[in-house]
C-alpha cells in the first residue's frame, strides 16, 4: 500500500513539473514552436506530394498529375516529355502554340527552319527564324551577293556602302559581316608607330580611364549594330591574335582585341569614355 502511494506521489510531482515547464514557456517560444510544428508539416506534405506526382509521372498519368499536383518539379517534366513526344510524331507549330517555353519548343523552331531552308524559302526563314543555325545560314546567304556587289566597286566609293551593310541587323552574326567589317578595318587603316598589341592597348587604355570591359566573345559587328557607323576606325598595332582595332565613336572609344578561344575567333572588347 505504502508502495503505491508512494509511486503516485511521484507521478504527481513529474506531471506537476511537467505542466510547469509548459506553462513557463513564453507566449514567443509557444509560437515559435507552433511555427516550427506547422512548418514540418507542410515539408513533410510537399514532399509526400512530390513521391506521389513522380510515380504518376513514372506511370505516364500526365492528366492527373495536371489536374492533382500542377505544381510539383513533375508537372514540368510532364510538360516537356508531351512536347518532346510532339516532336517526334512533328507536330512542330502545335508544339510553339502550346508549350513555346521548352525545349522542345526550340527543336521545333530548328526543324521547321532547317524545312524551310531545304526548300529555299530564304525570306520566310529570315522573317520567322532568324536566330536558329538555318536562320543564320540563309542571312549569310542573303547576305553575300550584296557584300560581293559592293567588292566590286572602285575602292573610294565602297566604304560607305560597306559601312551600311556591317551596320545591317539582317546581317548581324553572319560570317559575311564579319568580312565587311575587315575590309571596313583596311580602308581606313590608320598606323600608330611601330608598337606591340599590347603596348598600344595601353595608349589608349590606360590606369585611371573610365573603362567597362565587355568581355570575350563580343563580335565586332554587334558594336556597330548597336551603335551604326563610327567617325573613323584605328588599327592600333597588333599581336599574335591579330589586329587591334579602335572604334571612335563621338562619346566612347570601343577597342577590339581579336583572339582565339576554343578555335572559334572573338574579341576582348573595352570601352573608354
Amino acid at each position: 500500500m505504502k508502495t503505491t502511494e508512494a509511486g503516485l506521489i511521484l507521478f504527481g510531482v513529474f506531471a506537476v513539473v511537467c505542466l510547469s515547464q509548459i506553462e513557463c514557456a513564453s507566449p514567443e517560444e509557444r509560437a515559435q514552436k507552433l511555427f516550427e510544428k506547422r512548418q514540418n508539416e507542410r515539408i513533410l506534405a510537399k514532399q509526400a506530394k512530390d513521391k506521389i506526382a513522380e510515380k504518376l509521372l513514372s506511370e505516364g498519368k500526365y492528366d492527373e498529375i495536371f489536374a492533382k499536383y500542377a505544381d510539383t518539379p513533375s508537372a514540368t517534366e510532364a510538360t516537356n516529355k508531351i512536347a518532346e513526344k510532339m516532336v517526334a510524331d512533328k507536330k512542330y507549330d502545335e508544339v510553339l502554340a502550346k508549350y513555346p517555353d521548352t525545349a522542345a519548343a526550340n527543336m521545333a523552331r530548328n526543324a521547321l527552319a532547317e524545312q524551310l531552308y531545304a526548300d529555299k524559302k530564304m525570306d520566310e526563314l529570315v522573317a520567322k527564324f532568324p536566330d536558329t543555325p538555318a536562320g543564320v545560314r540563309a542571312r549569310n546567304d542573303l547576305a553575300k551577293p550584296e557584300f560581293d556587289k559592293i567588292m566590286k566597286r572602285p575602292k573610294k566609293s565602297r566604304l560607305k556602302e560597306l559601312e551600311e551593310f556591317a551596320g545591317n541587323p539582317k546581317y548581324a552574326g553572319t560570317e559575311t559581316t564579319r568580312e565587311a567589317i575587315e575590309e571596313i578595318v583596311k580602308l581606313i587603316h590608320k598606323k600608330v608607330g611601330d608598337v606591340s598589341g599590347q603596348e598600344a592597348h595601353e595608349t589608349l587604355i590606360s590606369p585611371g580611364d573610365n573603362v567597362g570591359y565587355i568581355g570575350y566573345g563580343t563580335p565586332a559587328d554587334d558594336v556597330v549594330r548597336t551603335r551604326g557607323s563610327c567617325d573613323y576606325t584605328e588599327v592600333l598595332g597588333s599581336d599574335d591574335n591579330g589586329l587591334i582595332v579602335a572604334w571612335h565613336y563621338p562619346d566612347v572609344t570601343y577597342v577590339m582585341k581579336r583572339s582565339t578561344r576554343n578555335g572559334i575567333e572573338c574579341y576582348r572588347v573595352a570601352e573608354k569614355r
